[in-house]
């Protein structure tokens, strides 16, 4: 006998869900919505920044033009070692020192003089030296460079482009003054350009020159140049490095996630960022086709240029990790 179909129980009508009232809406003046008209004669203009509008003066112009280019072009090495200035602090005692070796005044020369005159006018035996002071005059510091009797020059960063190299080339120590007048002021002058100590008599002074001069020897190893911070031993190859471009322009590293320096053993590592003694550069890219690319082509090369690197690259994937 066949099985009865089992019937299915429908399920329980579902309650009668009543709407629900949704509230009034506010009405009034001061929920009516205003929207501004800016046509002639109707609502005033929000404030703008109207600074691409301004017809600036001319010497505004200039002196922003002037800051761009001097942030895009390359600065050779000769020039741009005066913008590596001395220590404030080293400043001070290098002047405290070189304020006891300031030469004499009119005055105390004829007082000097006079005071000899009179012991050899007497018969007695003058001891009395010359007293050692500091030396003026960019000739004259020039031939005690050519002849190896400074022991420390001081050059003002404002002229005299080719002394730090008769300084280099005669192993002599030499610093960066950012002002000529300060240099000035102790040859009793407005202005000097640079000044050469030729000897000192105290320790004290040995030790404050020797401070000025990067805490090294009074003479340097061949090849070697004292710059203006600490650690001031520079060689060679690290002046050739400061010659470089400071501010990529921006259409320039547009197209690049990132470019790295570095030697043979470890290029492209974010470690070896800007090392200045690079063989080799990577840069890393993620446009691979387009105007972007190129920028990026051609910003490598100019950071290539800029180290003094051998070879370069554009690699077209993510900057690793540093």
């Amino acid at each position: 006998m066949p099985k009865a179909a089992k019937s299915k129980k429908a399920p329980p009508p579902t309650p009668y869900a009543e709407p629900k009232s949704k509230k009034p809406e506010p009405t009034g003046p001061v929920w009516e919505a205003k929207p501004k008209h800016f046509g002639i004669g109707q609502d005033i203009l929000p404030k703008r920044n109207l600074t691409r509008y301004v017809r600036w003066p001319k010497y505004v112009r200039i002196q922003r033009q002037r800051k761009v280019l001097y942030q895009r072009l390359k600065v050779p090495p000769s020039i741009n070692q005066f913008t590596n200035k001395l220590d404030k602090n080293v400043q001070t005692n290098l002047f405290k020192l070189l304020h006891k070796y300031r030469p004499e005044s009119k005055a105390e020369k004829k007082e000097r003089l006079q005071a000899s005159a009179e012991k050899v006018e007497k018969g007695e035996a003058d001891e009395s030296k010359k007293p050692l002071f500091i030396k003026c005059g960019i000739h004259h510091i020039t031939k005690l460079c050519e002849q190896k009797k400074a022991q420390l020059v001081v050059i003002a960063a404002d002229l005299v482009i080719w002394l730090p190299a008769v300084c280099r080339k005669m192993d002599i120590p030499y610093c960066i003054i950012p002002s000529k007048a300060r240099i000035g002021a102790l040859v009793h002058q407005k202005n000097a350009t640079a000044i050469a100590l030729t000897g000192d008599e105290d320790e004290d002074d040995t030790a404050v020159r020797m401070q000025a001069c990067g805490e090294a020897p009074a003479m340097p190893p061949k090849g070697y140049v004292y710059a203006a911070t600490c650690p001031p031993l520079a060689n060679d190859d690290e002046q050739r490095a400061l010659c470089r471009r400071k501010i990529l322009a921006a259409h320039l590293l547009d197209g690049a996630t990132g470019w790295y320096v570095g030697t043979v053993q470890h290029f492209g590592v974010g470690s070896s960022w800007r090392q200045p003694d690079a063989t080799h550069i990577v840069m890393y890219s993620q446009k691979e086709t387009g105007t972007k690319h190129l920028a990026g082509r051609v910003a490598c090369k100019l950071a290539a240029d800029n180290y003094g690197a051998s070879e370069w690259w554009l690699l077209l994937e993510p900057a690793p990790e540093s």
